[in-house]
């Protein structure tokens, strides 16, 4: 099946997958997709960061399924994050509930066309509060990571090990898919608010992840604007992709939603229980 024959919701799945399989292109991450199962588990010991991000529905009724799960992710003694599609596995939550795991949050799959998006950014008034930078230097990576790693509460040693893999990767440039990573400084030169978009010509989608905004700069427009820059620089890039999406938690969800991307599809994380 071609990108262009893929469903929307489809487009979504493969382009979260696509977005894992680029990291596990660094030695920090490993990728790991057969038929039953699509996971990836790295060197951070944060859950965050080891996910199963898809399986077979015939794995449902297995007895034995959630537990062989468990030992992959136990080897290497890591925990992990379950992703649930709660279309494709409406109930399987209760099973992993029952199974010790927590309830993380919710998370919704947006997408759009990006031809049916409006990407003018005002920069008269925005760039009285704040101005945008593309990371391009070890030092932009720092300032990058920094409020990552206070909305996702990430502690020091995680967050570095996360932008190693996202800098390993940024040295590969023959790769045909690429990132591009932005920061939002605030009139004191401090970073505020930071992305990352996933250019994937493969999945034929713009992909919008790491969105993180400190707490007082938020409900400003921030994000928004973050995104439709970046999504501007990806459009001038030899890369062309008809659509967008982005993985919204739900605090950020009418964001999205108001730039023009539609929820279609809905996602509850489970964390492992701690080891025995």
């Amino acid at each position: 099946m071609t990108a262009a024959q893929l469903t929307d919701t489809e487009v979504i799945k493969n382009t979260r997958k696509a977005f894992w399989k680029m990291l596990a292109t660094t030695p920090y991450l490993d990728y790991e997709d057969n038929p039953d199962y699509v996971l990836c588990y790295s060197t951070i010991k944060n859950a965050l960061f080891n996910t199963l991000i898809d399986f077979n529905n015939n794995q449902v009724s297995n007895p034995n399924f959630i537990q062989s799960i468990r030992h992959v992710f136990s080897q290497r003694d890591v925990p992990f994050c379950w992703w649930i599609s709660r279309d494709d596995h409406a109930d399987f939550g209760d099973k992993l509930h029952k199974a010790g795991f927590e309830c993380y949050g919710n998370i919704c799959g947006v997408l759009a066309n990006i031809s049916n998006l409006d990407l003018h950014i005002n920069m008269s008034e925005f760039s009285k509060a704040y101005k945008i930078k593309t990371v391009a230097t070890s030092d932009d990576f720092k300032d990058w990571i920094n409020p990552v790693k206070q909305c996702f509460h990430i502690v020091d040693n995680d967050a570095n090990q996360y932008k190693a893999i996202f800098e390993h990767h940024h040295q590969q440039t023959s790769s045909a898919e690429s990132f591009i990573h932005l920061i939002a400084y605030d009139t004191q030169n401090d970073p505020v608010s930071a992305c990352t978009l996933l250019l994937s010509p493969k999945t034929n989608c713009f992909g919008i992840f790491n969105c993180a905004t400190l707490e007082n700069h938020r409900g400003k427009g921030l994000m928004m604007n973050l995104c439709k820059y970046g999504l501007a620089l990806a459009q001038e890039s030899n890369c062309k992709c008809d659509f967008v999406m982005a993985e919204a938690n739900e605090a950020s969800v009418s964001m999205f939603n108001t730039l023009g991307l539609q929820s279609l599809l809905s996602y509850q994380l489970y964390l492992s229980p701690p080891p025995k």
